[in-house]
C-alpha cells in the first residue's frame, strides 16, 4: 500500500492549522480610546493608519523636537487642552485667599458650561508671560519662551484683573499654539469682587476662537469637522459651529511620518459655516480672492480658525511682490460688500460706492473711497463690515483693477497686501497719453486747415487754397505715429515678457492697439486725398464756369457790335430824308 499521498496530505493539514495559529496569535483588536488629563492617546495598531484619519492637531513642536500625531484619532474626538493663566495685580484687594476663591471659581464654572469640551488647567500667572494689562497688550508671539507652555498644549488664555476705581478691570487674551496667532484684547469690568470669575469666563468666552478641519470637495460645498466636535459644551454657546461663523484658513504643511512642520495662512481666503451636517460636522462657504483657495493635497491638511473679535481697524499695506516690496502710494481701494465684476463696479457711483448688504438686507451704506498715502497704507475701519462678514476690495491703479480680494478689517491690528508691480504699466500709460495728447492736436489741427482749404476753395481763392494744402502736407502722417506707439509697444512688451508679467504684459497691448486704431480713425490718409480730389473737382468746375462765362460775353460781345452800326446808319438815313421844320411865322399862323 502506497502511504505517500496520505503523508503529505497530513503535512499539508498541519501546516494550514499552524498558520492560522500565528495568524491569530499575530491579531489584537484596537485599544479604545483613554483621555487622561492633558493626554489623548490611544496604543497604535501593528498595521498602518488609514488615510482618512486626520493628524491630531494638538502636537504642534517646534522644528527641533517634533512629535507624533496619534494619527488613530480622529479630530472630532480630541478635546481642547486648555491653560488658562490669571494674572493679578499687586494689590492689598487680591489676598492669597481672594486668588485662591478666584481659581476655584474659574475651575468650577468651566465644568459647569463646557464638561468635556475642554481639557483645562487654571494656573496663576507668575509674570513669566505678562505683568499687566499694558504688557498683555504688548505681547508678540516671538517674546514669549518655548519652555513656558508645554508642547501638548492647544489654547493659552492669557488674563489680568486689576483694581480701576471703585470696580475691577479684566482683560484677556488666546493665544492659538497651532498657528501660533494671538487674538484680540478683550477688556471687562466688574463692581463686586465675588463677580470677578463669572466675569473671567465672559472674556474667556468671547475669546475663544475654535478649530476646524476643511475638507475640500471638488463639487459642492466644503465640510468643517470641528475640534472635538463629538464633546459638545454644555452650555450651547460655547458651540464651535453655529452657522454664520466666520474663519480664518491656514495649511498645516506634513513630513512623511504625518508629522506639522509649519503653518502657513492661506491669504484672504475665509470660510463661514453654514447648515449642520452632523455632531461637530458643518457644511461652509468660501471666499476667497485666489483662484483655487483650498487644495486637497497628500502632505497639507487644511485648517480652520474662527474669528471672535476685533480691533477697530487695519492698518493694510500695499507693496509690490517680491523681491522689490515697494509701497504703493496712490492706489485707490473700493469696498463693496459683494464681489461685483470690476465693470459692473464702474457703472456704479464713481465718488462714493453704495454698498447693500444682501446678507441681512439693510439699507445702503455709502462707504468712503480709500487712497493709498505715501506709505501705501489704508487704515480700514472695523465699521465697514458691522456683521463681521468680509467684505470685497477693489484695488485699482488709474483704471487698472490690480486686485480683488475679501477682507475681514480688525482680525488684525495690521496687515500686508502684495500687489503686482504696476511700474511697467503707469510708464507706458504716460506715454501713450503724452502720444495721444499730440494726436488729439493733430487731428483738431487737420480738422481746422481742411475746413479752411473747402472754403478757400469755394470762395476761389486758389493761392490760398494750394498754401493751405502745403501746410496739410507737412503735418506727421499717420505712419509717424505708428511709428511712435511701436517704439513704446516693443521694449515694454520685452521687459513684460522677461519679467513674465502676463498681466501687464496684456495691459501694454491693449493701450498700444486702442492708440494705433485711433491713429487709423483719426489720421486716415484717404480723407486727404479725397479732400484733394474734391479741390481738383471744384478747380475743374470753376475753371468750366469761367470759360462758358467768357464764351457768353464773347458771343455777346459778337452780337453788339453790328447791331449798333445798323443802328448808327438809320439814324443818319433819317436824318437826310426828313426836311428841317420851317421857322414858325410871326404872329401865330400857319406857314404858307
Amino acid at each position: 500500500m502506497n502511504m505517500k499521498p496520505r503523508i503529505r496530505a497530513s503535512l499539508s493539514t498541519l501546516l494550514i492549522l499552524a498558520g492560522l495559529t500565528l495568524a491569530h496569535s499575530a491579531y489584537a483588536p484596537f485599544a479604545p480610546l483613554q483621555c487622561t488629563g492633558y493626554e489623548v492617546s490611544a496604543e497604535k495598531p501593528e498595521r498602518p493608519p488609514s488615510n482618512e484619519s486626520h493628524p491630531a492637531l494638538a502636537n504642534v513642536a517646534p522644528a527641533a523636537a517634533p512629535q507624533t500625531p496619534a494619527e488613530a484619532v480622529p479630530v472630532e474626538l480630541q478635546p481642547y487642552r486648555v491653560q488658562l493663566h490669571i494674572g493679578f495685580e499687586n494689590a492689598p484687594e487680591f489676598g492669597g485667599d481672594f486668588r485662591k476663591f478666584v481659581l476655584e471659581g474659574v475651575r468650577e464654572g468651566l465644568k459647569r458650561y463646557i464638561g468635556e469640551f475642554w481639557q483645562c488647567a487654571v494656573v496663576e500667572e507668575d509674570g513669566r508671560l505678562f505683568a499687566g494689562l499694558p504688557a498683555l497688550k504688548r505681547l508678540r508671539i516671538d517674546s514669549i519662551a518655548r519652555d513656558v507652555i508645554p508642547d501638548d498644549v492647544d489654547k493659552v488664555y492669557l488674563l489680568s484683573i486689576q483694581v480701576s476705581g471703585a470696580s475691577f478691570s479684566i482683560a484677556g487674551r488666546e493665544w492659538d499654539t497651532l498657528t501660533r496667532r494671538l487674538g484680540a484684547v478683550a477688556v471687562d469690568s466688574v463692581r463686586g469682587r465675588r463677580e470677578i470669575p463669572e466675569s473671567l469666563l465672559a472674556v474667556v468666552h468671547d475669546l475663544f476662537r475654535p478649530i476646524a478641519v476643511v475638507e475640500p470637495s471638488k463639487a459642492g460645498p466644503l465640510t468643517l469637522r470641528a475640534r472635538a466636535g463629538e464633546f459638545p459644551p454644555r452650555d450651547a454657546s460655547w458651540q464651535p459651529l453655529p452657522p454664520g461663523r466666520i474663519f480664518e484658513t491656514f495649511y498645516c504643511f506634513l513630513n512623511k511620518d504625518r508629522v506639522i512642520e509649519r503653518v502657513q495662512q492661506v491669504p484672504f481666503t475665509y470660510l463661514a459655516s453654514a447648515e449642520p451636517a452632523g455632531r461637530g460636522v458643518a457644511r461652509a462657504t468660501v471666499s476667497s480672492g485666489l483662484r483655487a483657495p483650498l487644495t486637497s493635497r497628500r502632505r497639507i491638511l487644511p485648517v480652520a480658525l474662527g474669528i471672535n473679535r476685533r480691533g477697530p481697524e487695519t492698518r493694510l499695506t500695499l507693496v509690490t511682490r517680491p523681491p522689490a516690496r515697494k509701497p504703493l502710494a496712490g492706489i485707490e481701494v473700493e469696498i463693496s460688500a459683494v464681489a461685483v465684476a470690476a465693470d459692473e463696479a464702474k457703472q456704479k457711483d464713481k465718488s462714493n460706492e453704495e454698498i447693500v448688504n444682501a446678507s441681512d438686507g439693510q439699507e445702503p451704506v455709502k462707504l468712503p473711497r480709500l487712497v493709498a498715502d505715501r506709505n501705501g497704507v489704508v487704515s480700514i475701519g472695523a465699521g465697514a463690515s458691522p456683521s463681521g462678514a468680509p467684505v470685497w476690495l477693489f484695488v485699482k491703479s488709474g483704471q487698472a483693477l490690480l486686485a480683488r480680494v475679501p477682507y475681514v478689517p480688525g482680525v488684525q491690528s495690521t496687515d500686508v497686501l502684495e500687489l503686482p508691480d504696476d511700474t511697467l504699466r503707469l510708464e507706458t500709460e504716460g506715454d501713450i497719453a503724452l502720444l495721444q495728447a499730440k494726436l488729439v492736436d493733430a487731428v483738431a489741427r487737420r480738422a481746422v486747415l481742411m475746413a479752411q482749404v473747402r472754403n478757400r476753395a469755394k470762395a476761389n481763392d486758389w493761392t490760398a487754397t494750394a498754401e493751405l494744402l502745403q501746410l496739410l502736407d507737412e503735418m506727421r502722417p499717420a505712419t509717424a505715429f505708428i511709428d511712435d506707439v511701436s517704439a513704446i509697444r516693443i521694449p515694454r512688451l520685452k521687459t513684460a515678457r522677461t519679467r513674465r508679467d502676463r498681466t501687464t504684459e496684456a495691459r501694454i497691448e491693449k493701450l498700444c492697439d486702442e492708440t494705433t486704431q485711433l491713429v487709423k480713425n483719426y489720421l486716415d490718409a484717404d480723407k486727404l486725398k479725397e479732400l484733394r480730389e474734391e479741390i481738383i473737382d471744384l478747380q475743374q468746375i470753376a475753371a468750366n464756369t469761367a470759360a462758358a462765362e467768357a464764351d457768353v460775353k464773347a458771343e455777346e460781345s459778337k452780337i453788339s457790335r453790328p447791331d449798333k452800326k445798323a443802328i448808327d446808319g438809320q439814324k443818319s438815313d433819317t436824318a437826310t430824308t426828313i426836311p428841317s421844320a420851317a421857322p414858325a411865322v410871326p404872329g401865330g399862323g400857319p406857314p404858307p
